[in-house]
């Protein structure tokens, strides 16, 4: 026993019938193409152009705030050649140059010049406030403190 094919090889259409289904077949797929492309826009994802000049923005925006710190700021944040003794940099050029002459000194001729702990500390009596505070506060440090801070 043979059997025959049921598919025949050929199908014979008239030609407004393949006009109409060409039609629908393009109809149906711009369809699901418009559907994907309202939920694509809906998610809120952009265009790359839209997000590059976004990332523009933000970088220029993160640019100006660096510029806008004080050179203590940025070294503190970033290091650099001036980090080293970026202390200074907040300082007048006469204050800064009693700082370093005071980091200068040993700790044996910052207690002679100054007094410790316990001591009579009036060599900060003719001194201003400010210039007092900032005895104070050096010779409170180690000589490894100021080392660090002052770059001696």
């Amino acid at each position: 026993m043979t059997a025959s094919p049921s598919i025949p090889a050929t199908v014979e259409m008239r030609r407004s019938r393949l006009l109409a289904l060409v039609a629908t077949v393009a109809v149906v797929a711009g369809g699901i193409t418009w559907a994907i492309a309202a939920s694509t826009a809906s998610t809120g994802s952009s265009s790359p152009s839209r997000v590059a000049s976004s990332q523009i923005q933000q970088d220029q925006s993160y640019a100006q705030r660096i510029a806008s710190l004080s050179r203590v700021k940025q070294a503190a944040a970033f290091g650099g050649p001036g980090a080293e003794l970026s202390a200074l940099y907040g300082l007048s050029p006469k204050e800064a140059q009693y700082v370093l002459s005071i980091t200068a000194m040993s700790a044996k001729q910052q207690s002679a010049a100054f007094g410790g702990p316990g001591a009579d500390l009036s060599a900060l009596y003719g001194l201003t406030p400010k210039e007092a505070q900032y005895v104070l506060g050096i010779t409170s440090m180690t000589p490894k403190q100021q080392a660090a801070a002052f770059g001696r």
